[in-house]
């Protein structure tokens, strides 16, 4: 047994442990602000992609495995509102930006109920789903970094280019 088969669940057991104490801080502190609400979706988000991994996609877990991921593809779709939510100070989301959040999350879940349903797995809807999630951490990424210069809170400053640069980087990475 190699190295990291062994240093791997550890590591994800520990970033799942610090995912779920964000998410009770939040949940204890916060829970009434929709920033915080979208911090709690994309850490569940987060979560559920540490244990694909766990999942191996082969027999009885298959389908754990299919769920989790599916549930992983919105993570930057949520990174994207949380970025919005957080960096603009009117801290609203219109109709149109949920709209193409819950159509994003559609796909997904298209592809489970085609794998169930059929066994099949579309290519078409895992090609359209990378570009979204592309297409969503860039979007996050630029909403952080445009406004830095202007921003007054120097606390949120650093934030900006802390969180989402590592979140929305490691997206990129985990898309390509």
């Amino acid at each position: 047994m190699a190295a990291l088969d062994i240093i791997d669940p550890m590591i994800r057991g520990g970033a799942i442990a610090l995912f779920a104490l964000w998410i009770a801080i939040l949940v204890r502190d916060h829970r009434a602000v929709l920033s915080a609400r979208v911090a709690i979706a994309m850490n569940v988000a987060i979560i559920a992609y540490l244990l694909a991994r766990l999942f191996r996609p082969h027999g009885a877990a298959l389908f754990p495995y299919v769920l989790s991921d599916a549930l992983s593809v919105m993570v930057p779709a949520l990174c994207w509102l949380f970025a919005r939510l957080w960096f603009d100070d009117r801290q609203r989301i219109g109709r149109r930006s949920w709209l193409l959040v819950l159509a994003f999350g559609a796909l997904p879940l298209i592809q489970v109920a085609l794998i169930a349903a059929t066994g099949r797995f579309s290519w078409e809807i895992w090609g359209v789903v990378r570009i979204g999630m592309f297409a969503f951490a860039v979007a996050g990424m630029w909403i952080a970094w445009r406004g830095r210069a202007n921003d007054l809170i120097e606390a949120r400053r650093g934030f900006r280019l802390g969180v989402v640069g590592a979140i929305g980087g490691f997206i990129l990475l985990v898309t390509f």
